[in-house]
């Protein structure tokens, strides 16, 4: 009798002890804020055929960017996109330079991954000014579709703390 008491407590505690796991999880997320990034622009690739299983390509672009900060600004990128039998691997440096002149570097550094899912992205602050200084270190994660003539459009998303989202927001640059 004393062990099956025991393992009904025991599942009672493992019940109890999950629900403060979920409640944990569900408490951390609302208190995690979303900058959001919406980009337009023109994308350029030059391709070497290297075989047929191997492409090497340089890759640059200028874009417009809209965030949920209520800031705005222009980006381009430059870097390497290399396609080895169907896998591909990037390395992208893109400068980012809102109405203020303050400015970031983010880096998109992609290993081997199917070229089919080229379009989703992580990415990382690797140097800013300003408001953006406070973001080095931060990974985000994009997604993006080509357009005809050229063109693109691409979504970002970085999570971050509703106190460093605040922060980043309501910065003032000094005068």
């Amino acid at each position: 009798m004393n062990d099956e008491i025991n393992i009904i407590l025991k599942g009672k505690n493992m019940i109890t002890l999950l629900k403060i796991i979920i409640a944990f999880f569900m408490v951390s997320r609302v208190f995690s804020a979303e900058l959001l990034y919406d980009v337009y622009g023109i994308q350029k690739f030059t391709t070497f055929e290297l075989g047929e299983n191997r492409k090497f390509l340089t890759y640059n672009n200028e874009s417009i960017v809209l965030s949920n900060l209520g800031v705005n600004g222009v980006n381009e990128c430059r870097g390497v996109i290399e396609v080895i039998n169907g896998k591909s691997s990037s390395n992208l440096m893109c400068r980012y330079v809102e109405e203020n002149g303050d400015y970031n570097f983010t880096q998109f550094y992609n290993q081997r991954g199917d070229i089919e899912e080229y379009g989703v992205q992580k990415f990382q602050f690797v140097y800013g000014t300003g408001r953006w200084e406070k973001l080095v270190g931060l990974w985000c994660k994009g997604a993006g579709s080509a357009l005809p003539e050229g063109k693109y459009m691409w979504k970002g998303k970085c999570e971050l703390p509703d106190d460093l989202f605040k922060e980043v927001k309501d910065y003032k640059k000094p005068e």
